[in-house]
């Protein structure tokens, strides 16, 4: 049903953006300097993201684990992710317990912590760029500084708000409040990552290089296919992709980011033809090389272990 609604979704991206073929014909003839130039930022971006990530889990106490390592790990994960939702964090959390000693709770709450914050901490990066530098831009049909003043209200109210209830049902008895107590620790470690300005600084300064590279990737691909889009734009497509990324209802979200870059695009001062065509050449060259890096450090051999233990045929170990 996932696949079939991915492949539902993509044919009606596909059938939006014939209404004006000029952006996929420019798509087409991308240049390949272009391609090459993607394809770099997403390693690149790929790194970024499991240094954040190894910054997060050491400091709900996953200490011990390299860097390289921790990009292996991250580089795995999103392969695996292509396939079956959650699979890749379900993967790291099982390889650092058994490999390195990282308990499921200092991962999954350094996980947490590292989401939430990429989070609060992109919207707040668009915020101060766009007044700024466009502080008259709108998105559906509002001012831009609004929107992003209420979403990032809500990141900052919201771990509050869940912490609150799941303490309520702590303290009852049973199957709820054995699970009310886990998530409470599991939500106490991570806002506790908030008491080292240490971390906070180094995770905010590797958080705009993130951006950074997102922004220049996204300037390529709406480039490709015509559209000059300034920083302010890019600046807010980007965060509301990356809000739109952490629910995932095809796999991949494939066809659903697709239309959601057409929303954005349409919804601001750009053609929705444009957005699809240049969500299409980031997913071409994101799909590339998020399995690329996945088999080339090892997932392929994973799946296929997964695979023989659902048939139940024997094979080497992971």
């Amino acid at each position: 049903m996932r696949w079939l609604l991915a492949l539902l979704l993509m044919g009606l991206a596909i059938r939006l953006l014939r209404a004006d073929p000029e952006p996929l014909k420019r798509l087409l003839s991308t240049r390949l300097d272009v391609l090459v130039g993607l394809a770099v930022l997403v390693v690149v971006n790929q790194f970024l993201m499991s240094w954040r990530l190894s910054f997060a889990v050491e400091q709900c106490g996953g200490r011990g684990v390299t860097g390289l390592t921790w990009f292996r790990l991250t580089s795995v994960g999103q392969f695996l992710n292509l396939f079956v939702p959650q699979l890749g964090n379900v993967y790291r959390g099982i390889v650092l317990k058994r490999d390195h000693g990282v308990s499921y709770l200092a991962y999954a709450s350094g996980l947490v912590a590292f989401v939430w914050m990429d989070m609060v901490m992109g919207f707040v990066v668009a915020l101060v760029v766009i007044l700024l530098r466009d502080p008259t831009f709108r998105m559906l049909g509002l001012p831009a500084p609004l929107v992003l003043c209420l979403v990032l209200g809500a990141l900052l109210v919201g771990p509050l708000a869940a912490a609150r209830l799941v303490g309520d049902t702590a303290g009852d008895g049973g199957m709820f409040g054995r699970l009310g107590r886990r998530a409470s620790t599991l939500l106490v470690t991570t806002v506790q990552v908030l008491k080292s300005p240490w971390f906070v600084a180094r995770f905010f300064c590797v958080s705009l290089l993130g951006t950074l590279g997102q922004v220049v990737t996204l300037w390529l691909s709406f480039a490709a296919v015509g559209a000059r889009v300034p920083v302010g734009a890019l600046i807010v497509f980007q965060v509301f992709i990356k809000l739109s990324n952490q629910v995932t209802i095809t796999p991949g979200n494939l066809g659903l980011t697709e239309l959601t870059y057409g929303i954005l695009a349409g919804s601001s001062t750009f053609k929705l033809e444009q957005g699809i065509a240049a969500a299409l050449i980031m997913r071409a060259v994101g799909m590339v090389m998020i399995i690329f890096l996945g088999l080339a450090s090892g997932g392929g051999s994973y799946l296929l272990n997964r695979r023989r233990e659902t048939l139940g045929e024997p094979g080497p170990e992971p």
